[in-house]
């Protein structure tokens, strides 16, 4: 009956032991899934009210949708670029902006990822 016991409790560990010991390697990934260069601001469509922004990023094709957030940052100046716009689509987007005829817009893609890191393209203007 002993025996029994023992070989109850032995077995009981070595399954432990065999279970807990796993070849996962569960290493944070220290590669940037984008690059300075993965946020492109595209043309706009203009129109004497309106605007239609686009823009494209490379490099969230396996992510869901729902980590990310892509739009515009646009405003009167280059460096006061203080309005954001939410933009539609995926791995190309596109947002539309109203103003008034003959105000000079400038505007900039961004995608910010899990909402905490922010990746931007260049500065376009709209005459």
């Amino acid at each position: 009956m002993k025996s029994k016991i023992l070989f109850g409790i032995m077995a009981l560990v070595i399954g432990v032991l065999v279970t807990g010991c796993s070849d996962d390697d569960y290493a944070i990934n220290a590669t940037p899934l984008l690059t300075d260069s993965s946020v492109v601001t595209g043309s706009a469509d203009v129109t004497a009210t309106s605007a239609t922004l686009h823009g494209t990023v490379s490099g969230l094709e396996n992510q869901s949708a729902s980590a990310y957030v892509t739009g515009f940052n646009y405003g009167a100046a280059v460096d006061d670029l203080t309005e954001r716009i939410v933009a539609t689509g995926g791995d190309e987007f596109a947002a539309t902006v109203t103003g008034s005829v003959n105000q000079t817009i400038y505007y900039q893609a961004y995608v910010t990822l899990q909402g905490k890191v922010t990746y931007k393209g260049v500065v376009k203007s709209l005459c």
